[in-house]
């Protein structure tokens, strides 16, 4: 996902790996599926990670500039019948090392977001916060994040994120705060950037 404009869509794809089937395993598994977009020389770049903490998982995420893009991706693969078939055997080998599988499509929303990294491939973390709002209850929402973002731009020079809201693949009122990081040292400074965040909101209170 090198890239240098934020993605107006953005599909995530989890893997929830069985027990001990993680790691190298699992990585064998998935290059298959690079071996065989590389081979059909498919235009389509995605970024994986795997979890640190919770179930053990891999995320896929593809960017796109639009909805017809996606589409149009959708549909080179469905004309290609080599690469569907490369796909579909993929699919069935690394179907036996997960327990489930779901993907979810999000619309980049930059109003909420602060200073967002439009290029992934130099971080080498990437902390995912997820939000689901109450049903009527949006615009308490954006003001909250808008107050937020307020607070920690005037605060923190380097605080950034990006928010994308779900479109499709959940209930609705869905959104993710998304925040790249190239070290874990990172973490480390954040609380004292949510020092600095809070004396900031005291100013503004």
């Amino acid at each position: 996902m090198g890239s240098s404009s934020i993605p107006k869509v953005l599909t995530i794809t989890r893997e929830f790996v069985k027990p001990g089937k993680a790691g190298a395993i699992h990585d064998k598994a998935e290059s298959a599926f690079v071996q065989a977009m590389s081979r059909a020389k498919s235009p389509t770049n995605y970024i994986g990670m795997t979890s640190l903490s919770g179930k053990p998982r891999a995320l896929f995420l593809t960017q796109f500039e639009s909805f017809e893009a996606w589409e149009k991706d959708n549909q080179a693969v469905e004309k290609n019948a080599a690469l569907s078939a490369a796909l579909d055997r993929a699919l069935m080998a690394d179907g036996e090392l997960l327990d489930s599988v779901d993907q979810g499509v999000f619309v980049f929303n930059e109003e909420l977001s602060l200073r967002p990294r439009p290029d992934l491939s130099p971080m080498r973390y990437l902390d995912i916060s997820v939000y689901h709002v109450r049903p009527g209850h949006n615009k308490d929402w954006t003001d909250l994040v808008k107050m937020v973002k307020n607070a920690y731009e005037k605060a923190v020079a380097d605080a950034h994120w990006g928010v994308f809201a779900q479109y499709y693949g959940g209930d609705g009122g869905t959104y993710l705060v998304l925040t790249a990081r190239k070290s874990l040292t990172e973490v480390d400074r954040s609380f004292l950037d949510s020092k600095q965040f809070r004396a900031a909101m005291e100013k503004t209170g």
